[in-house]
């Protein structure tokens, strides 16, 4: 269950992150809305194929899936502090990436046999 709503919140805050930087500055689209945006759909497909695996190949797509949401975390400052996120917007995807990043721990541990929380 905790696989299906994960999905389906990233898949909204990627829809939602492709709506802000379409707006960006061009002068951008290699060194920032680019990447962030790269990232951000690698993540959703380490998710998709960590619903679709077992084991220690789920558990790698996991932790591909939680290094990018760091990475999208730190572009997300960089746009922030370039001016180009508003602090509303920045607050908007610091909400959702800490949600999906708590759904995404909570998926790794019930995946190593811990308990999540």
């Amino acid at each position: 269950m905790t696989e299906h709503v994960l999905r389906s919140k990233t898949h909204d805050f990627l829809v939602w992150l492709l709506e802000r930087t379409a707006r960006w500055p061009k002068r951008l689209r290699y060194g920032l809305t680019g990447p962030l945006e790269q990232t951000v759909v690698l993540l959703v497909a380490d998710l998709a194929e960590a619903e679709a695996r077992r084991d220690a190949a789920r558990l790698e797509a996991l932790g591909r899936a939680d290094g990018r949401l760091a990475a999208a975390r730190a572009l997300l400052r960089v746009g922030r502090d370039l001016g180009v996120l508003s602090s509303g917007s920045y607050e908007h995807a610091a909400v959702r990436t800490d949600e999906v990043g708590r759904l995404l721990g909570g998926w790794m541990r019930a995946g190593q046999g811990a308990p999540a929380r």
